[in-house]
């Protein structure tokens, strides 16, 4: 039986003209429907480099890299196509108008959905992208030498609170032990002594980055259309907002305490007291705006981006010692001379050559990952060697740690090779020095602002877990990494002196 549909819109009745127009504007929002639902596909021009397990696996990046022959390629990501490019692209790249790290960060992360704000909190003071935070954070780097006592005291309360003083051997889990030791030391620079220790503050520092990848992760399965009813009700994101607002209850009395105090001295003809930590640095830095800083929203982005890289390196530093015993005596020896001469001071832990060494010889053998420089092409751009990259596109600079004519060697695990390098470059080859080689900490305008202090938080959690206590592997030393990077370590611990049985 056939079916007439009388519609208006395509009656004789109706002027062509507006035919015309209505069928316009079908197609238009055909096509945003479209592109709203259509998962997003590789880019044209660019091979697709995959493996069977899929992913952004160094392994996919290694058969990218010996295909191609030095050109750009692409991989899949959770999040979509990213476009990598061979190492040597990172000068051309590093401080380029048309890419943006805000951009590629808001691309894989919602941060318009409840619970993500913390990828927007540093906008509330006017300012762009991220410029409030790494103002925030270069206040930090300028205090590094006031705050090293503060991280001195926490880190002897966090050590003896997580690993013990009794003489006898345990056994640990290292990540999970060393995330407890950096939350702790992290609080403590960021948010004082007021929360340093506070348990469910501690919780959310830990959990809320893991949080933020999952619910992103799981969002980008979704139907974008669907995205913002969807993520009312999943699990993740409901945690997110829970954790959102526990934060806030959290830290906004800190906050009010701190202005009142302020408003006291300024009252009574005083210079108001001034903190070491960031919510001194962030109403400083807000000046005028400082009422309007989403201070617990700023806190939780700090901790996303710095916990777990740290905690990730910390771990990986241990592991190699761990598998170079022959190099405790030696970090001990160098230690113990430097902290006698100059105390814990920021001298004193610029003065640790060898550990400096072992750290960044730690973050090439066991990168984080093996890509860097994360941007996003805001503007049409075109390489030096003539590829086009979209706008939009994610790309990505890879690694060559592996690369023999930079690194003699380089499957061997030798610190030495930079204590060397500095004989003949006495400023450069430190664990905060930035190269294309060597991307630890980034390249460019957008390498970390953090990594000073990432570097002494560091320094100072080794120290003490090296001259504190004798390390053993355990009866057997499993360590697997999962796509998350979980590092799962056995091995046995005791006080310093007890020998090996």
């Amino acid at each position: 039986m056939a079916v007439s549909l009388n519609l208006p819109i395509l009656s004789e009745e109706v002027p062509v003209s507006i035919q015309f127009v209505a069928a316009a504007l079908i197609l238009s929002l055909a096509y945003l429907l479209y592109t709203a639902v259509a998962p997003e596909r590789p880019h044209k021009g660019f091979p697709l480099v995959s493996l069977p397990e899929g992913g952004l696996s160094h392994r996919v990046i290694l058969k990218g890299l010996a295909e191609h022959n030095g050109r750009p390629f692409q991989v899949m990501g959770a999040t979509g196509p990213r476009i990598v490019l061979p190492n040597s692209y990172a000068d051309e790249i590093k401080n380029h108008p048309s890419l943006s790290l805000e951009k590629a960060l808001k691309h894989d992360f919602y941060h318009k959905f409840p619970g993500f704000e913390a990828l927007e909190a540093a906008e509330t003071t006017g300012m762009k992208d991220f410029d409030f935070l790494v103002e925030v954070v270069v206040k930090l780097t300028q205090s590094l030498g006031v705050v090293t006592p503060d991280l001195v005291d926490e880190t002897t309360h966090a050590v003896h609170d997580i690993l013990g003083d009794d003489g006898n051997w345990h056994s640990m889990t290292i990540k999970q032990d060393m995330l407890q030791l950096i939350a702790r030391m992290s609080s403590r620079v960021f948010l004082g002594h007021e929360l340093c220790r506070n348990q469910h503050w501690l919780r959310i520092a830990r959990d809320h980055s893991v949080e933020v990848m999952t619910a992103a992760r799981i969002l980008f399965t979704v139907n974008p259309l669907l995205r913002p009813i969807k993520q009312l009700f999943l699990e993740p994101c409901v945690r997110l907002r829970r954790a959102r607002d526990e934060a806030h209850d959290l830290i906004q009395p800190v906050v009010e305490q701190r202005r009142a105090l302020v408003r006291k001295a300024l009252a009574a003809g005083s210079k108001p007291p001034r903190k070491t930590d960031s919510i001194s640095w962030m109403y400083e830095t807000a000046r005028d705006k400082s009422e309007q800083v989403d201070y617990s929203g700023n806190q939780l982005m700090l901790m996303m981006v710095s916990i777990h890289t740290t905690t990730e390196q910390l771990s990986q530093t241990l592991v190699n010692l761990l598998a170079n015993p022959h190099l405790i005596q030696p970090l001990r020896d160098e230690i113990a001379s430097v902290v006698g001469a100059e105390g814990w001071s920021k001298t004193a832990l610029h003065n640790m050559r060898l550990m400096d060494a072992f750290l960044r010889e730690s973050s090439r053998f066991n990168p984080l990952s093996h890509v860097s420089m994360n941007r996003r092409v805001v503007r049409p751009m075109t390489l030096s060697t003539g590829e086009k990259l979209p706008v939009g596109a994610i790309v990505m600079i890879s690694d060559n740690y592996a690369d023999p004519t930079l690194y003699a060697d380089p499957d061997k695990f030798d610190p030495y090779r930079y204590i060397a390098a500095r004989e003949a470059n006495p400023h450069s080859n430190y664990h905060v020095s930035l190269t294309p080689s060597h991307m630890g900490f980034g390249y460019g305008a957008h390498a970390c602002p953090g990594r000073f202090l990432a570097s002494n938080m560091m320094k100072i959690a080794m120290a003490f877990m090296v001259m504190n206590y004798d390390w053993r592997v355990g009866a057997e030393l499993r360590a697997r990494s999962k796509k998350e990077r979980e590092v799962e370590v056995d091995f046995l611990i005791g006080e310093e002196g007890t020998g090996s049985e």
